[in-house]
């Protein structure tokens, strides 16, 4: 989900892709009815083919559809309301409880095994959320909407929201509309007395500061130098050694990312997992999210809409990752 320089924002991919994201901004609009776009929403990396998006109501509804500019061999792709809708249908389920954060749902494609998922906030409204699915990534093996993949990556993409909504991180509206400012970030660093994150600073109550203060606070080294390192490769080659060092501490190789990446997968895993037994660390951070009644009832909310995946299915995970300044 990003360089580790600019500001990281949320996503799960299929396979190995690990292309760039830029923060950007949420339609708050709800024109009802189609309208045809020429560049693509603000916030969907560069590599990534805007086909369609829409605005996502009160209710949890979607409408008004906005196309955008497609090469010709995508018009067909661009035109499968049907799938679009199907897609969404997945979504919901998993995003329900807290669609009162999410606004716009954005459908895009890289082509097969690429980025699955991504979720971003706005740049005039931070409360505000997209989510952005890919179209072909979003089918089984038996081209069907769903599969283990889906559904892992739809929790994964929840659990940023439960952690870095505005009840949890007193969200800047300065960062949200210059992200790229280093002294502004500088300044909202220094007057942060909890942990800083690409929003803003978390809450003293919030999850994520306690998931740090609880597994993160000797890896502080190992974040300023994944942040120092601008080659993709080079930061994957960081992130897969560190892994390979402590895979103990990790529920996946992607965790090892940061601290919202690996609250994001190990919220994942306590979601879908039947249950989560051993004493290493990895098993404590999966464990880490019982002491809240409400996750737990989300939890129990999730697995009986009938979310569930096999584990042993799911592919190495990488992706984009939201960065935690």
């Amino acid at each position: 989900m990003s360089k580790l320089r600019a500001p990281w924002l949320h996503t799960a991919v299929a396979a190995l892709a690990l292309p760039l994201l830029t923060p950007g901004c949420v339609d708050d609009g709800a024109d009802v009815g189609e309208a045809t776009g020429t560049e693509a929403p603000d916030g969907l990396a560069d590599d990534l083919t805007a086909l369609v998006s829409y605005t996502v109501t009160a209710s949890g509804d979607i409408r008004g559809r906005k196309l955008y500019a497609v090469s010709t061999d995508l018009e067909d792709a661009q035109q499968d309301e049907e799938l679009q809708l199907a897609i969404w249908a997945e979504a919901r389920t998993v995003f329900e409880s807290h669609l009162r954060w999410v606004n716009t749902f954005v459908v895009f494609t890289d082509g097969a095994d690429g980025t699955l998922a991504q979720v971003f906030t706005g740049q005039r409204d931070p409360t505000r959320w997209a989510l952005a699915v890919d179209q072909e990534d979003a089918l089984d093996e038996n081209g069907e909407v769903g599969g283990d993949a889906l559904t892992f990556t739809l929790v994964h993409e929840l659990a940023h929201i439960v952690s870095l909504n505005a009840e949890q991180v007193e969200l800047d509206a300065d960062l949200a509309a210059d992200p790229e400012d280093l002294d502004l970030i500088a300044a909202a660093r220094a007057d942060c007395d909890t942990y800083f994150l690409d929003e803003g600073c978390s809450l003293p109550d919030a999850y994520i500061y306690a998931f740090h203060e609880a597994f993160w606070t000797d890896l502080v080294d190992y974040e300023a130098i994944i942040d120092a390192i601008e080659d993709e490769a080079a930061q994957e080659e960081a992130i897969a050694a560190q892994y390979a060092e402590t895979p103990e501490r990790f529920v996946s190789e992607y965790a090892a990312t940061n601290v919202a990446e690996d609250f994001a997968e190990s919220f994942a895993t306590f979601a879908l997992e039947a249950h989560r037994e051993g004493g290493l660390e990895r098993d404590e951070k999966v464990k880490f999210f019982e002491q809240f009644p409400e996750l737990v009832a989300l939890r129990d909310d999730l697995q009986g809409a009938g979310l569930s995946v096999t584990m042993s299915s799911l592919a190495p995970r990488h992706a984009r990752a939201h960065r935690c300044r």
